[in-house]
């Protein structure tokens, strides 16, 4: 599995690099872009086995559509370890966009929602996490800033809390860093940049 960095738009660039790494199965980060790319993805994603898992700059009449992860997830890798992924994050530019065109309100998931998935990260305890954004005091560690605690940094935070995978991955903050927090590699992706799981 392959897991791919925020694209913002960026198709041109995003196919160069699902054509170099065919037969993989592949997961892009999310903030693929709006409308015209999310189009593009349901058009494209069998062709080059890719599924979007959705951040915050992402279309989200399109979120049940089929190349869409949805709110959240779970797999099994050939190897025995357990992938689980969830969406969203907060947009903090939402004063500069516009609602229903490139900003939505349901780009982060509800405290309900979070509640749910939360009893169902405790019970599969997985090895592998894929998110847009990351745990709000892995924020703080990685990039020595104190985030603005969204919904979804705090439910991450909480899951973290209670179990601690091998590994993390995530896009959102547009840069490279890998770092072993809790005996969790914390991998953030930059744009359009990936790892291989």
């Amino acid at each position: 599995m392959i897991i791919v960095g925020d694209v913002h738009g960026k198709i041109n660039s995003f196919l160069k690099l699902l054509k170099k790494i065919p037969k993989k199965e592949i997961i892009q980060l999310g903030d693929l872009g709006f409308k015209e790319e999310h189009d593009w993805a349901l058009k494209n994603h069998k062709k080059y086995n890719f599924k979007v898992l959705f951040g915050n700059h992402d279309y989200y009449p399109m979120l049940n559509e089929e190349h869409s992860l949805g709110n959240w997830g779970f797999n099994t890798l050939n190897d025995g370890r357990v992938v689980f992924w969830v969406r969203g994050a907060n947009s903090i530019d939402l004063h500069h966009r516009t609602e229903g065109v490139d900003w939505f309100s349901n780009e982060e998931l509800t405290y309900m929602e979070f509640h749910d998935i939360i009893n169902h990260y405790e019970k599969i305890k997985p090895d592998v996490m894929i998110t847009h954004d990351c745990p709000d005091i892995i924020v703080e560690e990685l990039f020595k800033f104190n985030s603005f605690k969204s919904i979804t940094s705090q439910g991450l935070g909480a899951m973290f809390s209670l179990h601690q995978p091998e590994q993390w991955i995530f896009g959102h903050h547009h840069k490279d860093v890998t770092k072993i927090i809790n005996n969790c590699q914390f991998t953030c992706l930059n744009e359009l940049n990936y790892i291989e799981l």
